[in-house]
């Protein structure tokens, strides 16, 4: 859809000149658009809401709205100029929010950038984050009803004198959920969203100066992310980090769809950063490799970490036999790193995400290449072979880290 979206059709440039309409009408659905949503989740413009509207033509227009915070509908003033040219659509297309980079094709593709990182907001999103679409049947209408084109995902955290500076999502099976997308009309009169091959795997959110958690599990702190539809086949992961950049992960390994114009509320979690900061200690045990690049791997990988620092590393690739390596590791933070013990380092540095149960590497020099080991034990027969091959210093072409 991306290639199809950029492509540029023989004959479809069709200059065009004129004045276009001084003012639309907007509304939406649920009932509105800029972003700050009340006790009963209802969305609300805002003073300072602006649109991009391209109006029977491929020029990106900026109009600004008329009315006030709180409104459920009203109208939009143009902002930039009233002469316009360009290749010739069939219909309108509005995008909330503007950006002066969105773009659309002569089949009315709308290439939008969705936003990398998103502010904290009390009880709700912040300004920009909800992006809206609207459409109309013919060049002359002048009234939009703008549509979302994501769903919401409401974290509910609790602690005790616990700030968070940030909150990190990212999907276990490396989902894309920010960056480029291709905004699509549909027959349904609801947009379509696609991620493009410049999407990203992670989301942020701001959370300015710190938040101050609720201590009461049963009144936790709620913080909101807008996402495109999308499905966490193998569930994801917040990073969560304090004003002293200590961090600690939480995580779920169950399927969470994000549907559009959906709010998916997680159950309360409990935050503390009492046990923060990466440790060979936190890592020490037997683990086991479950997931590579977002796929079951066709191959065996255990990894033994010893509170030293000692990593003792087995694997069963295209054969029946285990090949056995052991390396000494060093940690920089949340990023690990590795020397061999014939004095050859690891093929990269890998950051590091860990809870009891699951541990992710991430390369990071490939930040597409992603690991997942969960805890396990020693398959049957490794420790008597253990013993001979560290007599032998048998050692083998391939080396997985």
């Amino acid at each position: 859809m991306a290639l199809v979206g950029c492509a540029t059709e023989e004959g479809a440039e069709q200059p065009l000149q004129g004045v276009t309409a001084k003012s639309v009408f907007a509304t939406f659905e649920q009932p509105d658009t800029r972003t700050y949503i009340d006790t009963e989740h209802r969305i609300h413009w805002h003073e300072e809401d602006a649109i991009s509207l391209f109006r029977g033509t491929d020029i990106n227009t900026r109009y600004v709205f008329e009315g006030q915070t709180g409104d459920t509908e009203g109208s939009f003033a143009m902002a930039d100029i009233d002469v316009i040219s360009g290749v010739k659509l069939e219909r309108n297309y509005a995008i909330y929010p503007y950006t002066p980079n969105t773009t659309i094709t002569r089949e009315g593709r709308v290439h939008y950038t969705l936003p990398k990182s998103q502010e904290y907001a009390a009880g709700t999103f912040a300004s920009g984050c909800n992006v809206m679409m609207a459409f109309t049947e013919t060049t002359d209408d002048d009234r939009l009803s703008f549509r979302n084109c994501g769903g919401y995902l409401r974290l509910q955290l609790y602690g005790t004198e616990t700030t968070l500076r940030s909150i990190t999502l990212r999907g276990n099976n490396n989902e894309p959920i920010a960056g480029g997308a291709i905004l699509i009309a549909t027959d349904e009169e609801t947009p379509a969203v696609i991620m493009d091959v410049t999407a990203t795997a992670t989301l942020a959110l701001d959370c300015g100066e710190g938040v101050r958690l609720s201590s009461d599990p049963s009144h936790p702190t709620e913080f909101w992310l807008v996402l495109p539809p999308t499905l966490f086949t193998e569930g994801f992961a917040i990073t969560l980090e304090d004003a002293a950049g200590l961090k600690v992960v939480k995580s779920t390994s169950k399927r969470v769809a994000i549907e559009r114009n959906v709010i998916q509320p997680m159950a309360p979690v409990e935050v503390s950063f009492d046990e923060a900061g990466l440790t060979f200690g936190k890592m020490a045990g037997v683990w086991r490799l479950d997931s590579w690049r977002g796929t079951t791997p066709s191959f065996e990988v255990y990894m033994d970490f010893q509170e030293d620092g000692t990593v003792e590393l087995w694997q069963r690739i295209e054969s029946r036999d285990w090949s056995y390596y052991a390396s000494h590791a060093t940690l920089t933070g949340d990023v690990i790193s590795g020397v061999y013990t014939d004095g050859v380092e690891w093929g990269a540095s890998y950051g590091v995400t860990l809870d009891s149960t699951e541990m992710t590497w991430q390369s990071t020099a490939d930040t597409s290449d992603i690991s997942r080991y969960t805890r396990a034990t020693l398959p049957e027969g490794i420790d008597a072979k253990l013993s001979e091959t560290r007599s032998n210093g048998t050692s083998c072409e391939l080396r997985y880290i």
